[in-house]
């Protein structure tokens, strides 16, 4: 009877096994196409004519900015603040799928001057993005805002929302900054990753790590930063993680029910303006 009862079972074994093979199969199929298209899931980058950003920026009396790095034109702005004089500037960096040329005419206190770079592959640069393009081109960017006359250098806010806060926290790491403002920050954007898709091994396959949590020790800069309890896209935990690594003097904002995309409609610019007024005395 035994040895029928391991005859009746060996189909439906090989069965499992068959299945096992397939499922495991399928599984590394999704990987692999996760790790081929991620630079299409992260990225999503807008396009505009060089005419027409020149002539946006020349409406707003932005000055352009271009970089030529690898083969790749990396464009950006300067709006002066002061008249005649190196004035105080917040240098920004956009989200994923951001249009920086909407900020040309962004507020700033009277009397400061604001600057943002277009990530290579977005708008007027061209290149492809790529995380380590974008934090070695920002690193360039700001040393090139920095030595504009109209710029006082040595006090210059880097800006950062969403994808952003990991370039301007990357920034103020390499280089000396007044002060770090950030919005809807993360730790790790491989965490951030692993949050929307738990069942995939994110860290092993994922090529565009940037990691602020891990630059945040080292910068004595002052932060300013703002988080919604009802984010879906950036979980609030990676921000407080990000906040407790940082090094400098830190003023974090909670914001009850907001989420991604609708902190800047928030207490966010009069806290901003206090911000900055706090950077001047």
């Amino acid at each position: 009877m035994a040895r029928e009862s391991r005859t009746d079972r060996s189909p439906t074994r090989r069965r499992v096994r068959r299945l096992l093979l397939v499922l495991g199969a399928s599984y590394v199929g999704v990987c692999a196409l996760m790790w081929s298209a991620q630079g299409f899931l992260l990225f999503h980058p807008s396009e505009i004519g060089l005419e027409q950003w020149n002539s946006r920026l020349a409406h707003a009396g932005a000055a352009p900015i271009e970089l030529v790095r690898g083969g790749a034109t990396v464009r950006g702005f300067v709006r002066p603040g002061g008249a005649g004089s190196p004035a105080p500037t917040v240098l920004y960096f956009g989200g994923n799928g951001e249009r920086v040329w909407g900020r040309v005419q962004q507020w700033v206190p009277p009397g400061w001057g604001f600057a943002a770079m277009s990530y290579r592959g977005y708008g007027p640069s061209s290149g492809e993005p790529s995380a380590d393009a974008i934090l070695d081109d920002s690193v360039a960017f700001f040393d090139a805002l920095a030595q504009r006359p109209e710029v006082d250098g040595s006090r210059i806010v880097t800006w950062g929302l969403s994808l952003g806060t990991g370039v301007a926290v990357h920034v103020a790491s390499r280089r000396p900054v007044a002060g770090v403002v950030l919005l809807a920050p993360f730790d790790r954007l491989s965490s951030v990753g692993q949050d929307h898709y738990p069942w995939l091994p994110v860290s092993l396959v994922f090529r565009h790590e940037i990691a602020p949590v891990v630059e945040a020790p080292s910068i004595g800069a002052p932060l300013l930063a703002f988080h919604g309890d009802a984010d879906t896209v950036i979980p609030i935990e990676r921000g407080r993680a990000l906040r407790d690594a940082w090094k400098g003097p830190v003023t974090w904002r909670e914001l009850e029910g907001s989420g991604h995309t609708d902190l800047e409609r928030t207490v966010f610019r009069g806290t901003f303006l206090s911000f900055l007024q706090e950077l001047e005395r």
